[in-house]
């Protein structure tokens, strides 16, 4: 009876060519045995299952070959077959983790010495080398650093940070990356031809995601959900066999918040519980997801940033369509902070739906004129307060465009029959008016950082400078500074008050008395009420 072989020892890499994601690795490697210039010590560092070891045993192959040295080692030779079966005299493969003592690199010291039995180099793999001790590390340094001609040492670890710098100093390093799940799902769909059976491209993707950038995971995951699935597999075999999130259960998530539909996110929490899914990894899925709408709604090129089908791409597009890029931003955030809190808890479906609950009531970022206009359609609100002034203002002087104030003309521009200063509307968009003077003139805006308006009568404005800007303020009373201020100001506030200078408290004393003018506004407080916010400024 012949022994099975799992997929992925079955479809281990035995060219360079066949490496997926290392493409750096394997060019410099091939262009090292081509020019001759192989070091006698590399490290290769990167995550599990991505193609280190198999790497290490195609170099192995290729300086070995009966037709090479060559890049492209024939495979079929007797030195080629003993080192991809693994029982080759001349390639020693060693397991840093349980041969980590000082006597077993002694060992090692010993055996370099003895030529290699029938190929060219006698190479010696050492894997997890990062578990060696200090002491077997230091006994290696001598030999590392001045091998035997006929020897070459490969080092191979997930956790570089761990390998003494003197060792790092003695090799040549490669660093092996994640790789891509699109790449995955083409040597996925590969092998699933190769061995006879079907998969649809959601199953494949789902197992390349379930992956986490490893090639031997990706295989032995698929290997577990054809077992469970048979020749055909579906979206819905792997995520019943390895556990993965529902797609529909997450679009349903941010259908459920596009609507505010509370009783759907219920839904969606007892289905899950019901599947035996778990609460903190169904949030972490649904920060990707919220991740994705993000991306598809602000991005130009989509399909590049998202592991996700086409057909799953499309529908992100549409979705991400009924979404602002600020409300994402948000419910990424409140995530964020769920997450943690089911880390920390004993009822985690408790903090689930919470958690689910926020999110789908969560207000739409809205203009703030808007839910004011919002606000006086519902009746019961007076118009007759200073704010309503100061809001009426700032809808009818429009903002100028960038340019010299004496010259910008626009909607905001007054007219010889224009109405008295409003002075309160002034003073309201005093902090406004300095963020537009720093564009017109940002001399005379550096001069009047920290300065508050006030009324001081009719038609009358005075700027009041913070204690200690004596300097600053007699720079703006006469000369080119106040005719530039006097033009701004008129050309943002569609009026030409009269100005005096004076000194004053500090500026913030100014803005306090403003909030506190805010706070005496009913539709302010219905707002703070309204979004749980206070006024900053």
């Amino acid at each position: 009876m012949v022994s099975y072989l799992v997929l992925a020892r079955k479809w281990r890499p035995r060219l360079f060519s066949d490496l997926i994601g290392q493409g750096h690795v394997a060019r410099t490697l091939e262009n090292a045995i081509r020019q001759e210039r192989v070091a006698h010590a590399y490290l290769f560092s990167g995550p599990r299952g991505v193609g280190k070891t198999s790497t290490a045993r195609i170099l192995a192959a290729a300086l070995n070959c009966d037709k090479g040295p060559t890049p492209e080692p024939c495979g079929t030779c007797e030195s080629c077959v003993d080192v991809a079966a693994g029982r080759s005299l001349d390639v020693i493969e060693i397991d840093g983790a349980s041969n980590r003592g000082i006597d077993e690199i002694r060992d090692l010291r010993e055996s370099v010495r003895y030529m290699v039995s029938a190929g060219r180099k006698k190479v010696y793999i050492i894997d997890e080398v990062h578990m060696l001790t200090t002491e077997a590390f230091n006994a290696l340094l001598k030999t590392l650093e001045e091998p035997p001609a006929h020897v070459l040492f490969i080092f191979a670890t997930t956790r570089a940070s761990k390998v003494p710098a003197t060792i790092l100093s003695r090799t040549i390093r490669f660093d092996f990356r994640r790789i891509r799940t699109k790449d995955i799902v083409g040597r996925l769909a590969a092998v699933a031809k190769g061995e006879g059976f079907e998969a649809e491209e959601k199953a494949l993707h789902l197992v390349a995601r379930a992956a986490d950038g490893g090639m031997r995971d990706a295989l032995s995951l698929l290997e577990q959900v054809r077992a469970f699935g048979g020749d055909r597999l579906t979206g819905e075999d792997v995520e019943e066999a390895l556990g993965v999130v529902d797609e529909d259960l997450l679009f349903r998530i941010s259908t459920a918040a596009r609507k505010s539909d509370i009783a759907a996110a219920m839904e969606v929490t007892n289905t899950l519980i019901e599947r035996g899914g778990d609460p903190g990894d169904f949030v972490l899925s649904l920060e990707e997801h919220f991740r994705n709408l993000l991306v598809a709604g602000v991005a130009e090129d989509v399909p590049s940033l998202i592991d996700a089908p086409e057909e799953a791409i499309a529908r992100y597009i549409e979705e991400a369509a009924s979404f602002d890029s600020n409300d994402l931003i948000r419910i990424l955030s409140l995530l964020g902070a769920g997450a943690r809190d089911l880390r920390n808890s004993p009822r985690p479906r408790l903090v689930l739906e919470m958690l689910l609950l926020r999110l789908v009531r969560m207000e739409s970022t809205v203009d703030i004129r808007k839910l004011l206009d919002r606000l006086e359609r519902q009746g019961g609100v007076k118009k007759n307060s200073s704010f309503e002034r100061n809001t009426a203002a700032a809808r009818t002087a429009a903002a100028p465009a960038a340019g010299n104030p004496s010259t910008t003309s626009g909607p905001g521009t007054p007219t010889a029959s224009a109405p008295s200063v409003d002075v309160e509307a002034i003073s309201g968009r005093w902090s406004e008016f300095l963020t537009h003077m720093t564009q017109a003139n940002s001399m005379v805006a550096s001069l009047l950082h920290g300065s508050v308006a006030r009324g001081a009568g009719e038609n009358r404005v005075e700027i009041v400078f913070p204690k200690g800007h004596t300097f600053q303020m007699e720079q703006v009373k006469d000369g080119a500074n106040r005719t530039a201020l006097e033009g701004a100001m008129k050309n943002f506030f569609a009026a030409a008050p009269r100005l005096k200078m004076v000194a004053g408290r500090h500026a913030v004393d100014g803005e306090g008395r403003r909030r506190e003018e805010l706070k005496k506004d009913p539709r302010i407080n219905r707002i703070l009420s309204m979004l749980d916010g206070e006024i900053v400024g």
